[in-house]
């Protein structure tokens, strides 16, 4: 029954819809100035900026809050500075690890002799005068009328020089591979070297020797004869022997600097690690001047010294002393001119840059003397060849060279920072200091987005209003 105490109950329909229109309102106009920018610190998902602009604080509580955001704000930066600092630094971390094989490749052995021309074949030639001038002259003040007459001679230098120099037919007297197997000069490889012509055992990539045990039985042993009766006075090396190279099979031998002397009179022990250093390659995103080169080819260095190929000459000189590799591994040799005005001082000046190798396969070699030969094989050589004893202590020389053992020591270098360590840090740091994320930058990019399309919207309304009237 109804009093008349009783009041009629008010419809719930007309708030709601009221608050809707608000809220619409409050979103249409959440890009206008301040408020709008006040209205995105209060839905960030980012902690702390919602502080400085809330209402319903006093602005003392405002301003604190400020405060703080700024300095982590300021905290964020420099943590992340440092962080972007290391990243471009690039450091590496170096491991070293020792791996044992069950076979190990045997390296390359390159011959030189220290005589690079042999007196009876250079008798009477423009070579035999060139190194007399040479020797005591100045190469700028050399006539090379003398030389370029001989046009078919001075062409054809490369193959005069392997004529020129000792033959390893001749110099190999004796040789046995894993002690049971015989070698011969067939087993060499002629090839052109910072020191001249030389020979090369193991050098084919397609039939590498390989060890399966360690020991002196299991190598490589030699007799050489260094024809010392053959050496020129001109040449610069005073010594008499040979020079021994232990290098990779796609290393170009540089005997002249890594190369070990050994004499007549010797018998030779050489026992050898293999070691293996890689390196990292370089981040190309951060710039670093680190950087290594990736050709298995001939290096920089290495294809400077032996070829001559220095870009300064073609500049200073006008030469066109340029690198030629065949299928044949065959390499032009620079002219005497190009040598002996250009290539050589600018060697002996280091004037060129090279960028060091991504991978580099080395041998650690520790040698051992004893003398050579021994009186009953100075008798039995007597008998036989017709040697006598001084003449095999002044000529020859022999090598044992084998593996010392079946591990590979490997030196690693690997980044120590890398790219998604950065990252991480970053995003780290974003976390503890403000509070942010990928999200937040999103939200960000939003908010943007939305206040210059509404800003357009509002542009194109206003244009279409003046058009009208």
């Amino acid at each position: 029954m109804w009093t008349g105490n009783q009041k009629p109950v008010a419809s719930i329909t007309e708030p709601e819809e009221g608050e809707s229109a608000i809220k619409r309102q409050v979103n249409d106009h959440r890009c206008h100035g301040f408020d709008g920018v006040r209205a995105f610190t209060q839905e960030t998902t980012m902690h702390g900026i919602r502080h400085t602009m809330c209402i319903n604080y006093s602005p003392h509580r405002r301003a604190l809050w400020t405060v703080l955001f700024l300095s982590t704000c300021v905290g964020f930066m420099f943590a992340m500075t440092r962080s972007f600092t290391r990243f471009k630094a690039c450091p590496v971390n170096t491991v070293m690890n020792s791996t044992r094989l069950g076979s190990v490749a045997f390296p390359a052995i390159t011959l030189c002799n220290y005589n690079r021309h042999r007196a009876s074949a250079i008798n009477g030639t423009w070579l035999e005068l060139m190194l007399k001038r040479t020797k005591y002259d100045n190469a700028q003040d050399i006539e090379w009328s003398y030389i370029t007459a001989k046009k078919d001679n001075y062409k054809n230098r490369t193959e005069q020089t392997r004529k020129w120099a000792h033959q390893i037919d001749e110099m190999l007297v004796y040789c046995t591979w894993a002690t049971d197997t015989a070698c011969s000069a067939r087993n060499f490889t002629t090839v052109m070297t910072d020191f001249g012509v030389c020979y090369t055992f193991n050098r084919h990539f397609s039939n590498i020797l390989r060890v399966k045990h360690r020991g002196s039985r299991y190598g490589l042993y030699l007799v050489m004869n260094a024809q010392q009766h053959e050496y020129v006075p001109l040449n610069n090396n005073n010594g008499v022997g040979f020079k021994v190279l232990i290098h990779a099979q796609h290393d170009t031998p540089r005997v002249s600097q890594l190369g070990m002397s050994v004499s007549p009179g010797m018998d030779v022990t050489i026992a050898m690690r293999m070691k293996e250093l890689c390196v990292m390659i370089s981040r190309i995103i951060t710039g670093d001047i680190r950087v290594c080169s990736v050709r298995e080819s001939l290096t920089c260095v290495q294809h400077v010294i032996i070829t001559g190929d220095i870009r300064v000459c073609s500049v200073r000189e006008s030469l066109t002393c340029v690198q030629h590799v065949i299928i044949t591994g065959d390499i032009r040799v620079c002219s005497v001119r190009e040598s002996l005005t250009c290539v050589q001082h600018v060697i002996a000046t280091g004037d060129f840059s090279c960028e060091a190798p991504c991978q580099e396969i080395s041998f650690e070699s520790k040698l051992s003397f004893a003398s050579y030969p021994a009186m009953f094989v100075s008798k039995r050589m007597k008998t036989k060849n017709n040697l006598g004893f001084d003449f095999l202590r002044e000529n020859y020389v022999a090598l044992t060279i084998y593996m010392e053992d079946m591990v590979v020591h490997s030196t690693t270098e690997e980044e120590a920072y890398p790219y998604d360590d950065f990252i991480g840090d970053v995003g780290g740091q974003l976390g503890i200091f403000i509070g942010a994320s990928i999200m937040t930058l999103c939200e960000l990019f939003n908010f943007i987005a939305k206040c210059l399309w509404h800003r357009c919207y509002k542009y194109c309304q206003r244009k279409d209003v003046v058009s009208l009237q």
